[in-house]
């Protein structure tokens, strides 16, 4: 009997250890799954907001006067102007930004009201 008993043993600890593996497991997928639909999602966003970006009317050289180059071109970025890279010197970005009929970047009342509208 004690060889019995120490083989139902091993086997009870082989299954146990089986279990937990498959929980394990099972969170990985689980996490993995919920990673991907974040970066879904953002991706999702991320090629929607140009063309949520264009639909805000165009900014006069005047208003992107006031801002800084860095913000300038981060305005190209946000509606992946081809070319954005070209222009170096602030009036040429203003330029470059209002040919393209960009808009002034979004107050934080825009884009709240834009979320509640979308959301």
């Amino acid at each position: 009997m004690g060889l019995a008993t120490e083989l139902r043993a091993a086997v009870s600890a082989v299954n146990e250890t089986d279990r937990q593996l498959a929980r394990l497991v099972g969170q990985h997928i689980t996490d993995t799954a919920q990673g991907l639909q974040e970066l879904r999602g953002a991706l999702e966003a991320k090629a929607l907001a140009p063309a949520n970006f264009r639909s805000l009317p165009p900014a006069s050289a005047e208003q992107l006067t006031s801002l800084k180059v860095p913000e300038l071109k981060a305005i190209a970025t946000r509606m992946n102007l081809p070319g954005r890279s070209k222009p170096k010197r602030k009036p040429d970005i203003i330029n470059f930004l209002v040919a393209h009929q960009a808009p002034m970047a979004p107050s934080y009342e825009q884009l709240l009201a834009f979320w509640v509208e979308h959301g």
